[in-house]
This record gives C-alpha cells, sequence and structure tokens, in this order.
C-alpha cells in the first residue's frame, strides 16, 4: 500500500491538468467540477447537455494508469 496522501485538491488538479493537455476548454472543466461558466458567453452558449458532455469528456479518455 504507497502511503501517498491525495486529497480533494490534488484530484481537482490532476483532472483539470489531464482535461488541458487534451485540450479541453476550461468552460467544460469548470462544469465538471460543479462551477458554474462565469462569463456571458459561457453562460448561454456552452452545451451543458448531458449527451454534449459526455462527448467532451470521452474525447479527454482519461487514464489514472
Amino acid at each position: 500500500m504507497a502511503k501517498v496522501k491525495i486529497t480533494p485538491q490534488i484530484l481537482r488538479v490532476w483532472f483539470s491538468m489531464e482535461m488541458g493537455e487534451q485540450s479541453i476548454p476550461d468552460r467544460f472543466v469548470d462544469i465538471f467540477q460543479g462551477r458554474a461558466p462565469r462569463s456571458v458567453l459561457a453562460k448561454h452558449y456552452t452545451a451543458k447537455g448531458v449527451e454534449r458532455l459526455k462527448i467532451v469528456y470521452d474525447k479527454a479518455d482519461l487514464n489514472l494508469f
């Protein structure tokens, strides 16, 4: 068993970095992490449907190992 302390903050940072490396826009990362879009454009023009978010998430193809 590894003695590494993984906190929610570490996971959020890892997730953000991995999504960024896959060229996923920040506005989608914010939605996945539970934050509302900040700008007026993002609020009104970011697709929030479950199907669209699934497409974006699957595109990232994240793997822990």
